[in-house]
């Protein structure tokens, strides 16, 4: 009841929330928040929010069993309802493995390119966190497609010199553009790049643990545009 309650207060003109998380508890909840009328997206894989009982920003769903249970979360949570499901930090193949699993889409953060959407931290796309310790803890997925940071010094340096409308049209020039590269590189499969060669290998380890058919499911599933190779 809290979740629903809490989630009645603060949806106000909002379409969806989110719940990080696909055990048990995460997906009753968000059951009873689809049984009220609200929409929700899951998250599975590393979530931001449990990264005390993670041990920090690692990627998960490494092994044959943590990806199984990163799938298995996945289906949990379309169970209960959601509408879609975020994919964060997990093999490609794992990626590929929760997309094929599902009926909703699927949107990848650092879970390669056979998700059906891709997001990246607003922050981390138009390089708006310069400091050295943000550096060292920002994801090796993440790509820059502006520095804004450094071009907001450059407009208050020259603040006096232009008209303020101007400047700021400026920054918003460099935003916009980059917003623009970012979706043409999602539309055109260049970002986040091609799924490593392993790929067959590695979901034919994840039929072993309990999900048999899971690499034909993926290999009839052509939207994923996964490049297969054969091992030698």
């Amino acid at each position: 009841m809290n979740a629903v309650s809490n989630c009645t207060i603060v949806v106000g003109n909002m379409d969806a929330v989110k719940i990080e998380g696909g055990g048990a508890r995460r997906a009753a909840a968000a059951k009873s928040i689809t049984d009220a009328g609200i929409a929700v997206v899951g998250h599975v894989g590393l979530t931001p929010q449990s990264i005390s009982s993670l041990g920090g920003f690692r990627p998960q769903g490494r092994n044959a069993n943590a990806a199984v249970r990163v799938v298995q979360e996945a289906q949990a949570l379309e169970k209960a309802g959601c509408i879609a499901l975020i994919v964060e930090c997990v093999p490609p193949a794992v990626g590929a493995a929760v997309t094929a699993a599902v009926g909703i889409p699927t949107i990848g953060i650092g879970a390669g390119p056979h998700t059906s959407g891709q997001v990246l931290v607003y922050h981390d796309l138009l390089g708006m966190m310069q400091h050295p310790h943000y550096k060292q803890v920002t994801p090796k997925f993440c790509k820059q497609y502006a520095q804004v940071l450094s071009h907001h010094a450059f407009v208050y340096s020259r603040w006096h010199e232009l008209s303020s409308y101007r400047l700021l049209s400026q920054v918003g020039e460099v935003i916009q553009s980059a917003l623009e590269s970012f979706r043409e590189e999602v539309s055109n499969r260049k970002f986040p790049g091609i799924c490593p060669s392993s790929l067959h290998r590695y979901l034919r380890r994840l039929s072993l643990c309990l999900l048999k058919t899971l690499p034909s499911v993926v290999q009839e599933r052509p939207s994923l545009h996964i490049k297969w190779t054969r091992e030698k």
